[in-house]
């Protein structure tokens, strides 16, 4: 018997589903539930830290693998940006995705460092 605030094991192939599958039609398909078992469930506050919890862990998992590519991506755009076998339009197109990255990248540096600021501030005044 499965306890109150326990995942069955239907529950658990469900979250599985949920971030697995393309829609929420093929997850209720692949965990053998009906949209209304899906929806009571989504209700309950376990089930829903729990799917919480799954999709935090693939989203960490995706951070990881995009952050290992970026240094070879940044290098890739760059051999593109000055190669001079390649079009200029690919080389153009290299120099601007390049510089948008510059500008992305110290954009959200520096909402980090006002946000690290405020959070800092708002401390302060708790204290």
């Amino acid at each position: 018997m499965v306890k109150k605030n326990e995942l069955s094991a239907k529950q658990k192939r469900c979250i599985v589903a949920l971030i697995s599958c393309r829609n929420i039609g093929e997850a209720i398909e692949a965990a053998g539930i009906c949209r209304t078992t899906l929806s009571r469930w989504l209700e309950q506050p376990h089930f829903t830290a729990a799917l919480a919890a799954a999709e935090g862990n693939i989203l960490k998992q995706a951070s990881a693998a995009l952050t290992a590519g970026q240094l070879e991506a940044i290098e890739t755009i760059r051999n593109l940006m000055t190669a001079r076998n390649t079009t200029a339009a690919i080389r153009l197109r290299a120099a601007n995705d390049y510089l948008n990255l510059g500008f992305k990248l110290r954009e959200l540096s520096s909402i980090e460092q006002r946000l690290t600021d405020l959070e800092k501030a708002v401390n302060y005044e708790n204290k």
